[in-house]
């Protein structure tokens, strides 16, 4: 039993000190880091409905490069399945709008809401802090 423990434990830290596996978690970590930094800007810049389709197109760069650089197989239901979910990020962020099936009439007091959490999150009291997180 115990050099079961042992084979364990030594694949352990082979694997720790393998360079692969540093190296692919150095640009894992990267990877995220930048995802992170751009989602923000996007944010910031336009708005959470825009990040979220970007956010969407991520997987068709996914699809793009398993094909081209891994050989996968491309299906046109992954293309049928694309759109579907663009159009349902669309829908559900109102940037694509269906008036004669849905009713928007509330959006001037959405829009006025998305306003207000702007300027809040950007202004700083008399104190120094940000309104939103004074009373953290």
């Amino acid at each position: 039993m115990a050099h079961l423990h042992l084979y364990g434990l030594l694949t352990h830290v082979h694997v720790i000190f393998s360079q692969q596996i540093q190296i692919s978690i150095v640009v894992y970590v990267l990877s995220i880091a930048f995802f992170n930094f751009f989602g923000i800007s996007v944010t910031k810049a336009m708005s959470a409905s825009h990040r979220m389709v970007l956010d969407s197109l991520r997987t068709v760069a996914v699809l793009i490069l398993s094909v081209l650089l891994l050989g996968s197989k491309f299906h046109v239901e992954q293309l049928a399945g694309f759109f579907f979910l663009l159009l349902g990020t669309g829908m559900y962020n109102e940037i694509v709008k269906f008036p004669f099936i849905f009713d928007y009439s509330e959006e001037d007091v959405r829009e006025s809401f998305v306003e207000k959490v702007r300027q809040d999150s950007t202004s700083v009291d008399n104190e120094g802090k940000v309104p939103l997180l004074a009373n953290v």
